[in-house]
């Protein structure tokens, strides 16, 4: 699941417009001549609805193998409606979630329309060598 914020300089007076994209919502582009007060409040509850408190926040646990961290994740998922998003959902949280470092980095160095199982191939397969490797 990507989120992307794309600055547009037009060549006319104008000025800058800015999108919001993600997989799940989306703010519509401030359009010249629109209510600015109305796409900022907009663009307000955007935020205000994704803001998630730091203890109900899923994140992998200190040494936390990758496979049990995704089971987690999907566990924690089952009991949520995702419908249709679930796949985009669990990897969204899957990649946001890892531990920062080698892992986190080598997947983020993937192409973001991977599937999550390949991402999660990934990431396990780049476990198996750092544990190899600091036996």
């Amino acid at each position: 699941m990507a989120t992307a914020a794309t600055v547009n300089n037009n060549n006319s007076n104008t000025g800058a417009m800015i999108q919001f994209r993600t997989t799940i919502g989306s703010v519509s582009e401030y359009k010249p001549g629109e209510d600015w007060q109305t796409w900022e409040e907009r663009l307000d509850q955007y935020f205000e609805a994704r803001y998630v408190d730091e203890h109900k926040k899923v994140l992998q646990s200190k040494n936390e193998p990758v496979r049990q961290w995704y089971i987690r994740i999907k566990n924690k998922a089952s009991s949520c409606d995702f419908g249709n998003l679930l796949h985009d959902v669990l990897k969204y949280r899957f990649v946001t979630g890892l531990t920062r470092g080698p892992i986190l980095d080598r997947v983020c160095e993937e192409n973001p329309t991977k599937k999550l199982d390949e991402l999660i191939e990934v990431a396990l397969k780049n476990e198996a060598a750092l544990s190899s490797y600091t036996q």
